[in-house]
């Protein structure tokens, strides 16, 4: 599974090494409880025999797996100098009276005292922690589907956001439904698995406290679910709005009225829904912040594993830090002392993403600036010099944040700064400039606003500078942000520093690992930024904007083609060409006139039924709800809307061409109260859309000619050849670098006595994707087949330094759909005359990939279409695959 996503190449290696730690908890470690892997010893890897201990001391250790494993730990973690004392107080205790500590105790209260299973990952920001969460729900459905028993594996889930963050992670919470279970599962899998999920956001208020509805709308949405028989439910919702409210409510008796009452029991009644569900795994986003016990998180979860129904808690967070730290007592006058959260079973640090997966920061400090505003004109000046026609693969341009301490200041002080410098580098504030703030009496946001900041990842937005205010400190996913500005300390959110000025690191296209991101900062913030790294990431902020640099090993590399005077390969290559013909150019005004906006009216029915479900009456029902939904409409945003949905093929330019028209529309589909235009919920909106766009398409048809082009594919090209290089995965290279030098020697001098080596290696190193593909070279360099005959066997893999592709098409119908490149692993060829005559396609594949549909198609048109072209040309079977399974034992003992 793990050789599957490795291979796929959609998952970061961040996420694949959580997956493997998640996977080795649920399967070998049978999802237990932390507590008790600890005093099972079972991430005990220390050779007691080998430690300098007194005999009745090892011998107890050996007897006691659980004071092994503090043993181990105290030994081999390393600590900062005042918690060094700590440690060295528990060691000596270890050693001397090992049977005085209550082993059962201290595990407990090191993991806060649950009986479930509670993990938490640690990733930072940017590493697709939401996409890392689909992942583990998909696995869990997957295993638990080849196993409904083992209880290891969860059915049903419930997502939470923590409390006061809900405006900024819920949003990006429900992009999980966005995730492909393909990336991780074969497709006719993954499909298969898709089908069963269900997403369901719990968003809905409770009643007021003047209502007379006692049912909370959360609580029957569950509800509706537990009637039938439930898997693959993914409850995506708010810790507070729905688990937390009125949980510890502290009014007296005496203070206690009717409202509080109701209000309980709607809370208590979701609560008790949710502890229903079967099967059940929490996942817990930002979870740092549900660590406060004032939140009382921990407390609703405990009371739903009392039942039995909770498979694991699964916590997320980039920062596992305690505010301060917890002390575990171990004996008289000796603490257990850490300021991390203690459930962290996989961190990947901060450092190893920059560079990687995340943009490498440049921190600019400004000293002893009197107004915090010239900070605000000289970061965006230096940003705009840096990244001023920045446009990304994928058309969003650079934006940076700017971070204000009051809507005040934004609005008074900082707004002028910021539309100052935009008119200085030739941009129209009004379009460049976003004000982005929670509701003020006296300062107002446009209408707009919330629209366009949801929208500033798009092509579409003009947005470069970003005004904001309490917002957009965590959880704001926007991979176009480029630069940050913290001009002013604000100290109410001094340990935010660091977590803000990451928001800038997301990476836009995956593969650019040079992407660059601006900070700016006062004095003061900077100073917390540089001590906030040392005390979480235990970096300095020299290595935060540098990044984590991977070892690499210089290699030499040996080009052998002219020594074997290895020929091109020769092949006929099918090729199908569209063209796009366009067929009348379209009468826009015309087309927008004929829309049957009549037609796309929605009717509503109001039906009555009895007690059992029987109709009793319908009635149409003639009730508009544009206003109550709150659905404001301009013929601005609407031109933009339509625009934006086109993806770019109309622009609101060419909308503006036909105002006339398209304001007739816009007139019939919207309604106006007390001045104020709202869309109608009577019509049918995005239908209308789609067909508006479809009036500027003129129709075109598409043809297609197919033709066989003969090729000469070189195996190695010698322009792409490097004779060194500096790689990070010399493990993945074969022969090793002595075997690379003894050959260069070896070959000066002839073949005579090492005939095999005029047949093999064309190149050397070769650099292989798994060990899969080089056990397979090695078994077949030792076929007595190979050995004994002139046959001749090359890696051509890498796709970079071979000319022999064979471009694959599928036939739907009548028509050639262009299905991939198909580049050989392996070719075992014939020569005869200094002729490529003969070649045998060798393609490697684990078993994992066998239903995989794109390499099936592709597999489908080498054999049954690019074969018998060839052969027919030929005259002769000059290319042929291998479609034998190949089966052997390699030194891990693992059959492929």
């Amino acid at each position: 599974m793990i050789s599957y996503i490795s291979k796929r190449g959609a998952m970061r290696d961040a996420q694949i090494e959580a997956i493997k730690i998640y996977l080795f908890l649920k399967i070998a470690c049978n999802n237990e409880p932390l507590t008790q892997l600890f005093l099972d010893g079972r991430f005990n890897t220390l050779d007691l025999e080998e430690e300098e201990l007194k005999k009745s001391t090892r011998e107890y250790l050996i007897d006691h797996p659980g004071a092994a494993a503090l043993y181990e730990y105290c030994i081999a973690t390393p600590v900062a100098n005042d918690d060094k004392s700590n440690l060295e107080k528990i060691l000596k205790i270890l050693k001397n009276d090992p049977a005085s500590v209550d082993y059962q105790k201290v595990f407990t209260d090191i993991f806060y005292g649950v009986t479930y299973s509670d993990y938490i990952f640690s990733l930072p920001m940017g590493a697709g922690k939401t996409f890392l969460m689909a992942a583990f729900i998909y696995l869990d459905l997957y295993f638990s589907s080849l196993d409904p028993e083992n209880k290891a594996f969860a059915q049903n889930f419930i997502v939470l956001a923590p409390s006061g963050l809900k405006s900024s992670i819920i949003p990006s919470l429900k992009t999980i439904r966005n995730f492909d279970p393909s990336w991780i599962l074969p497709d006719n899998v993954a499909s298969s698995i898709r089908k069963e999920v269900t997403f369901e956001p719990l968003e809905s208020n409770s009643s007021a406290s003047k209502s007379n509805r006692t049912k909370n709308p959360n609580a029957r949405k569950v509800g509706l679910y537990l009637r039938r028989s439930m898997r693959g439910i993914v409850f995506v919702t708010n810790a507070e709005k729905v688990i937390l409210d009125r949980l510890g409510a502290k009014k007296g008796p005496s203070q206690r009225t009717l409202d509080d009452e109701k209000l309980d029991e709607m809370s208590n009644e979701l609560r008790r829904m949710i502890g229903l569900m079967p099967r059940l795994s929490i996942f817990i986003d930002e979870v740092h912040h549900a660590s406060d016990d004032s939140i009382k998180l921990r407390q609703v979860v405990a009371g739903w594993a009392e039942r039995d129904s909770v498979v694991t808690v699964v916590g997320f967070s980039g920062t596992p830090y305690l505010q301060k730290a917890d002390k575990i007592p171990i004996a008289a006058g000796v603490n257990y002392s850490s300021t991390e959260i203690n459930n962290v079973v996989y961190y990947y640090p901060l450092i190893q993403g920059i560079g990687n997966f995340l943009k490498k920061p440049s921190v600019t400090q400004y000293e002893n600036r009197e107004a915090y505003t010239e900070i605000v004109e000289n970061g965006l000046r230096e940003f705009f010099s840096e990244s001023r026609d920045t446009v990304y693969k994928n058309n969003t341009c650079s934006k940076i944040a700017i971070y204000c301490n009051s809507i005040e200041e934004l609005e008074n002080d900082v707004y002028a700064s910021a539309s100052k410098i935009c008119e200085e580098v030739g941009l129209n504030p009004s379009e460049s400039i976003l004000k982005y703030h929670e509701d003020h009496k006296e300062y107002k946001l446009s209408p707009d606003a919330k629209m366009e900041f949801e929208t500033l990842d798009t092509p579409q937005s003009k947005v470069r500078v970003v005004l904001l205010v309490q917002i957009g400190k965590e959880g704001w996913d926007c991979r176009s942000l480029t630069g940050v500005i913290l001009a002013k300390e604000n100290k109410s959110t001094r340990n935010m520093v660091l977590q803000t000025c990451c928001r800038c690191l997301r990476q836009v296209d995956k593969y650019d690992y040079d992407e660059k991101a601006y900070i700016y900062l006062c004095k003061s913030n900077a100073e917390l930024l540089e001590a906030q790294l040392k005390a979480e990431q235990h970096i300095t902020l020299k290595e935060f904007q540098e990044g984590k640099q991977k070892p690499k090993t210089a290699l030499d590399f040996y080009n052998r083609k002219r020594i074997l005077n290895l020929p091109p390969i020769d092949y006929y290559q099918f090729l199908v060409k569209y063209n796009v013909v366009s067929e009348d150019e379209p009468d826009v005004d015309a087309n927008l006139r004929s829309i049957p906006l009549e037609d796309l009216r929605i009717t509503r029915q109001a039906i009555t039924k009895d007690f059992e479900n029987k109709i009793l009456d319908r009635s149409d029902e003639d009730i508009e709800r544009g206003k109550e939904n709150l659905d404001v409409a301009t013929f601005e945003t609407w031109i933009g809307l339509i625009s934006k949905e086109s993806f770019g093929f109309v622009p609101t330019k060419q909308l503006q061409e036909h105002a006339e028209e398209l304001r007739n529309i816009y007139s019939t589909i919207t309604f106006a109260v007390d001045g104020i235009a709202y869309y109608s919920s009577k019509f049918e909106q995005p239908k209308i859309r789609s067909l508006i766009r479809q009036a500027f398409y003129a129709k075109r048809r598409l043809d297609m000619t197919s033709e066989l082009i003969e090729n000469t594919g070189e195996l190695l090209l010698d322009a792409y050849f490097e004779r060194h290089k500096e790689v990070t995965d010399p493990e993945m290279h074969y022969p090793n670098q002595d075997y690379v030098h003894k050959t260069m020697e070896d070959d000066l001098n002839g073949f005579e006595g090492r005939d095999l080596m005029k047949r093999r290696y064309h190149y050397m190193p070769y650099h292989f994707d798994s060990n899969f593909e080089m056990n397979i070279l090695k078994h077949i360099q030792e076929l007595s087949l190979i050995k004994q005959s002139n046959l001749e066997v090359y890696y051509n893999g890498n796709r970079f330094l071979t000319e022999f592709h064979i471009r694959c098409y599928e036939k739907v119908g009548n028509r050639w759909n262009f299905v991939g490149q198909y580049t050989p692993d392996f070719l075992i060829v014939e020569r005869r005359d200094d002729e490529i005559y003969k070649a045998l396609i060798i393609e490697t594949k684990g078993q994992i990939y066998a239903q995989d549909k794109n390499f099936l198609k592709r597999k489908e048109f080498v054999e049954n279409h690019f074969l018998n072209e060839n052969e027919k040309q030929y005259g002769y079977r000059n290319l042929i695959t291998s479609t034998s399974k190949i089966r052997w034992q390699n030194p891990n003992n693992i059959t492929r």
